[in-house]
């Protein structure tokens, strides 16, 4: 809600960083971000 102005989706509720069992999220690489749909799409 604090977000919402911006017109981008946000991810909330996540399992990545540092602690626990997380995903793999690739740095630097290429990603859609479907907001409507809720992926994540990782391009090669």
């Amino acid at each position: 809600d604090r977000l919402g102005h911006l017109g981008i989706p946000i991810v909330s509720a996540l399992p990545f960083g540092h602690d626990g069992v997380n995903a793999a999220l690739p740095v630097g690489g290429r990603a859609t971000l479907d907001g409507t749909a809720g992926t994540l799409t990782i391009h090669r």
